[in-house]
């Protein structure tokens, strides 16, 4: 399907698929297609999301599209379930076609610029939680130079979660990646994802996916 709008796989995984497209508007016309497709696989409960971002080839970080990558991938990470996520750079660039789409508010999260820096700012800021180290709101609020009452209001706005919350998410979603990817065993799995009790983070884990971390590992 990818390859009918010109897209092209340059990385996949169990958890995820990453392709580039020639513009902006066939990115969205090949997301919006999959989404029409995969509407099925809803009944089995499997999550979808994606993001779509459009970047400079070399930036600040030095690698090839290094720093748009990121940014498409935390698109993703602040996407609900079955929405797709999008730069304002992008949405600029499609203007003709996005107006014309249907349901745009369900179907289409538009981050702003204000709101890329500052997601910038706070997925940095966060790396050391998802690595086994403890970050408490207060610092968090102190290295990204806001109050808690406006970190707050900000992530909840973005992502629908509260920032402790929205943490805890990514420490889950960060798992699956590693079950799947059979990083290691169950507590080399939850300390290389930030949780510090194995037992605690096997429970989050069926909480969350609906199976236990084991059962995922067995299965693939």
């Amino acid at each position: 399907m990818v390859s009918e709008f010109t897209g092209r796989q340059v990385n996949q995984n169990r958890a995820s698929l990453m392709t580039v497209f020639d513009s902006p508007s066939q990115a969205i016309a090949c997301a919006k297609s999959i989404q029409h497709e995969l509407k099925a696989l809803k009944k089995n409960k499997v999550e979808i999301r994606m993001g779509i971002n459009s970047g400079e080839p070399i930036t600040e970080h030095n690698g090839l599209f290094e720093d748009a990558i990121q940014l498409t991938g935390w698109l993703c990470d602040i996407a609900a379930d079955g929405q797709i996520s999008i730069s304002t750079q992008v949405m600029e660039r499609t203007k003709g076609m996005f107006s014309k789409i249907q349901d745009k508010k369900n179907v289409f999260k538009v981050v702003s610029p204000v709101d890329e820096r500052f997601l910038n700012i706070f997925m940095r800021a966060i790396q050391p939680a998802l690595c086994n180290e403890v970050i408490t709101i207060e610092s968090l609020s102190k290295a990204i130079g806001v109050s808690r009452a406006q970190l707050y209001r900000k992530i909840t706005s973005l992502t629908g979660h509260s920032p402790n919350n929205f943490i805890h998410e990514l420490k889950l979603k960060k798992s699956l990646r590693l079950v799947l990817q059979k990083y290691g065993n169950i507590a080399e799995i939850a300390f290389a994802s930030g949780f510090n009790n194995p037992s605690y983070f096997t429970k989050s884990f069926q909480k969350r996916f609906r199976s236990l971390p084991a059962q995922v590992l067995r299965s693939i």
